[in-house]
């Protein structure tokens, strides 16, 4: 989450993105 934050800031909003995913995919997996 932290990184998706860096990233937005860095200007990487499509990496922000990715991480989102990547945090609700591993949350789905968890559930």
């Amino acid at each position: 989450m932290l990184d998706a934050v860096l990233a937005k800031g860095n200007g990487g909003i499509v990496k922000g993105a990715i991480n989102r995913v990547e945090d609700m995919t591993i949350a789905l997996n968890i559930c």
